[in-house]
């Protein structure tokens, strides 16, 4: 049975190896709390908080089985010119800077993508920020062929991984989001451009752009709590659409729970605690609901600490 199972987790492996491939090395499986990072998805966000945040992520999934996908995130934003959320919000411009750094490993294949971005967020009412983005990133996907066995060894994309090793490239995204302390709508084309590093290599690629869009509301229901819907949605040729939807709740701006939703993979509970202004915690639970989805198979942990740096402002995080 053990090995049987082995074999099963290598065939997994294979399948979401040629997935990747066909996703051109972006983010395959997105955060299920991905409020907590939106500059991963559309480089726009970064610096809309007005404080310097640094987050740290981990995800697992498939339950704590041996070779099961995991997931290793860093990430930091921070905002310029935004001496006090008073300032920031009557009319300031305001610029973001911002870096990432997520390891992906399942069994033999890991994947490697980091990442700078900026933004620049221009007032175009008192209230209302137009925020202007750019990433630039790489990223490397290897994996260790030895004990895998693949079934077409002709494949174009198993046959440049073993010639070169590992696939590397570099990547520039773009992305505008609309934002106000109640609302934020953005779009982020992904792979704007995108170069090989493998320039050794003789076979050309296909290398779709990923079309990201997020919304969300904060509706202040009274000085105690607050109801947030969010939205991420990623479009892409010749893959289906996938969604990502949650519905959070805040108490006192210290406790949170909320649900998510991904139609036809996987429903999710959420939860927060946010002792003080500087340190913040959540979780998220994802039951799968197709078992016969190879990308969503059993159960998912997600868990993320935020820390909030060199600030002495009070403001709690509008995007939680």
């Amino acid at each position: 049975m053990k090995h049987l199972y082995k074999n099963i987790l290598k065939a997994l492996v294979v399948v979401i190896l040629f997935y990747t491939s066909a996703a051109n090395a972006q983010v395959t499986s997105p955060l299920t709390q991905f409020t907590r990072l939106p500059y991963l998805y559309n480089p726009a966000a970064t610096g809309m908080e007005n404080f310097t945040d640094l987050k740290l992520g981990y995800k697992q999934q498939w339950g704590f089985t041996n070779g099961s996908p995991k997931s290793f995130i860093l990430g930091i934003n921070h905002t310029i010119n935004a001496q006090s959320s008073e300032q920031a919000t009557s009319g300031s411009t305001k610029v973001g800077l911002g870096g990432y750094v997520v390891r992906q490993n399942v069994g033999d294949y890991n994947d490697l993508q980091t990442g700078i971005s900026t933004a620049v967020h221009v007032p175009i009412s008192q209230n209302y920020f137009l925020g202007l983005g750019l990433k630039a990133g790489f990223s490397r996907t290897a994996l260790n062929t030895q004990d895998i066995q693949i079934r077409d060894e002709q494949d174009r994309f198993y046959k440049n991984l073993v010639m070169a090793g590992s696939l590397s490239y570099l990547n520039v995204d773009a992305g505008i989001m609309l934002h106000s302390d109640k609302f934020y709508i953005g779009y982020s084309p992904a792979g704007l451009i995108k170069n090989r590093l493998n320039n050794d290599l003789n076979t050309e690629e296909k290398l779709a752009l990923r079309h990201t869009a997020m919304v969300g509301y904060i509706y202040r229901v009274n000085e105690e709590w607050e109801i947030s819907p969010n939205l991420l949605a990623n479009f892409e040729a010749d893959l289906d659409p996938a969604y990502n939807l949650n519905l959070k709740a805040r108490f006192q701006s210290k406790f949170l729970a909320g649900i998510g939703f991904s139609p036809e993979r996987s429903v999710s509970g959420i939860f927060g605690f946010n002792p003080d202004n500087k340190i913040n915690i959540s979780y998220s639970f994802d039951k799968s609901i197709n078992q016969g989805n190879a990308f969503n198979f059993g159960n998912s942990h997600e868990i993320i600490l935020g820390i909030q740096l060199f600030s002495k402002s009070t403001q709690q995080a509008r995007l939680w």
